[in-house]
């Protein structure tokens, strides 16, 4: 998949990060991984191009899969935001988005935290 502007990279983070949210809510591997590796490229087309604070854009989404990987891909660049974010969504309780925030925050609180850009 090649991407070719930051605006195609945030689109393809909204519309996969639902879809990854609810296949693995759903037991649908294969639907997953393909849009958790969309995903992934968008994110490496935004490092790649120092745009990785484009993500900005996509905290205030009604959809918390779409904030929770924009937050997360945040953290190294925007560290208080980032936790902000994640923090309340850990809060909310929803079903594997909160319990990824909350591990996030450890991890990364732990230095532990390897985001992948598919590299």
């Amino acid at each position: 998949m090649e991407i070719k502007s930051i605006d195609e990279a945030l689109t393809i983070i909204c519309s996969q990060s639902p879809i990854h949210h609810f296949s693995s809510n759903n037991a649908q591997p294969k639907k997953a991984n393909k849009a958790y590796n969309k995903i992934v490229a968008a994110m490496a087309y935004l490092k790649k191009n120092d745009s990785l604070l484009e993500l900005k854009k996509l905290l205030n989404n009604k959809d918390y899969s779409i904030v929770s990987w924009a937050a997360t891909y945040l953290i190294g660049t925007d560290t208080k935001l980032a936790i902000n974010i994640l923090e309340e969504i850990r809060d909310l309780k929803i079903q594997h988005i909160s319990m990824d925030a909350k591990y996030t925050i450890l991890e990364w609180e732990s230095g532990d935290l390897e985001l992948y850009f598919g590299e």
